[in-house]
């Protein structure tokens, strides 16, 4: 289940992916791009296979707001968030700081990026 937290490249609390939504996320992604690389071939007939009927970022959008409920295009960030589901995974931040409580960059940070702070332990 998703977890609001705190995304470094964002700079701003996100919702966080678990493993199962990552993985169906993922499978998504990779069921789409195999399906688009049809796309401009024949099949044994000689006929054009269809093209997908949404684009990759749709349909990312779609699963997004289908896990958090709320479209993903924010006006405040500078990019499309779609393309931001790729770094907001729950298993690659680190723990909370224990002075400020944002999480650690990775799991294998040695500090806060954000105060400074050493890692705790």
């Amino acid at each position: 289940m998703t977890q609001d937290l705190y995304c470094w490249r964002c700079k701003r609390v996100v919702p966080m992916l678990d493993e199962a939504e990552w993985a169906r996320y993922r499978a998504l992604v990779e069921d789409y791009v195999r399906d688009f690389k049809r796309e401009g071939s024949r099949d044994a007939a000689g006929r054009r296979l269809p093209q997908p009927a949404k684009s990759l970022i749709e349909v990312v959008a779609d699963f997004y707001q289908s896990l958090v409920g709320y479209p993903v295009v924010d006006p405040d960030c500078n990019f499309f968030e779609a393309y931001a589901i790729d770094h907001h995974r729950l298993s690659e931040i680190g723990p909370p700081c224990a002075h400020c409580g944002k999480p650690l960059r990775t799991q294998r940070a040695s500090f806060c990026a954000s105060c400074g702070t050493p890692r705790a332990g």
